[in-house]
């Protein structure tokens, strides 16, 4: 396809000019720049020499491309807008919701109660679970049978062993079990409930839960 000689015709010289006002910053050519060009070359080229077939028709081709590409970019922006919309409503669902993560450590809320999980790798003669604060004190120590691999559901009403309620605040929860005639500390999941949800720029979830601090949504082990 032959070059558009715009330097030797002052009327393409021109429409360069107004079409490249809006695109200021910008080294790209829009469509209507584009087309407007195009129109010009055929109303000003030598009667005697016109432009070949071959290369209008690789002038409309070079257009449709332009025009296509314009189309499928607004197409993704919208499609992308509307997927972040869909995070940004899955986001806020999230909020005030309890979720089971893989932590020894959360929140004992208001009503004094927190529940978790232990994960048995095999079954255990005997399992302890014991909880504490944060400075290491040991406030709670439960002494179950036998239990079989797998899960292991718990719940600590917020009693020390004196049976004194303990103030609403983060607690360490931690799970021994004897397997093989060995004692093993075993995976511990918590509960806690979700205080916020931030969305990255690039889509992804992060969940602020209470007594944990930020946690990707995909290390949610289980929605209560």
């Amino acid at each position: 396809m032959s070059n558009l000689d715009i330097q030797s015709n002052p009327l393409l010289q021109s429409l360069a000019v107004e079409s490249t006002k809006p695109l200021q910053g910008s080294d790209e050519l829009g469509q209507d720049a584009f087309l407007q060009l195009m129109i010009a070359q055929l109303k000003n080229q030598d009667p005697l020499s016109p432009q070949e077939n071959g290369e209008f028709i690789a002038q409309l081709a070079q257009f449709s491309s332009v025009e296509g590409i314009t189309n499928l970019n607004s197409s993704m922006g919208d499609l992308v807008n509307e997927f972040r919309s869909s995070r940004a409503l899955e986001a806020s669902a999230l909020v005030g919701q309890l979720v089971e993560i893989s932590s020894n450590t959360a929140r004992l809320p208001e009503d004094g109660e927190l529940s978790g999980t232990v994960e048995l790798p095999a079954s255990t003669e005997r399992l302890q679970i014991t909880v504490e604060s944060m400075l290491g004190e040991v406030l709670r120590v439960e002494e179950l049978e036998a239990q079989a691999a797998g899960d292991v559901q718990f719940r600590w009403d917020g009693l020390d062993s004196n049976n004194v309620a303990q103030a609403p605040g983060t607690y360490r929860v931690r799970a021994n079990a004897i397997i093989g005639g060995e004692s093993v500390e075993v995976p511990v999941r918590l509960a806690a409930n979700v205080n916020s949800v931030s969305i990255g720029t690039d889509n992804s979830m992060t969940l602020n839960v209470d007594g944990v601090g930020q946690v990707p949504i995909d290390d949610v082990r289980r929605f209560l």
